[in-house]
């Protein structure tokens, strides 16, 4: 029998989103620490709320916002 698909997580990837477990692996962070950026940082990419259960961050956001901070720390 075929695994099933998780039709969220494929739509959000191809759609161009992270979760926040994925953000903050991508940024190489804990997740408290990508939700302190969140919180504090007014440079940092805005969530998507698409429900009520399902927070999503722009993965172009994302991308753009890692290397203004990498481009500033050299």
């Amino acid at each position: 029998m075929k695994e099933p698909v998780d039709l969220l997580a494929s739509a959000t990837e191809h759609a161009g989103y992270m979760t926040p477990a994925d953000a903050a692996h991508f940024l190489g962070v804990g997740l408290s620490t990508l939700w302190r950026y969140a919180r504090t940082d007014p440079t940092f990419p805005t969530p998507a709320r698409p429900s009520t259960r399902k927070t999503l961050f722009p993965r172009r956001d994302l991308v753009a916002w890692a290397e203004s901070k990498r481009e500033a720390s050299q």
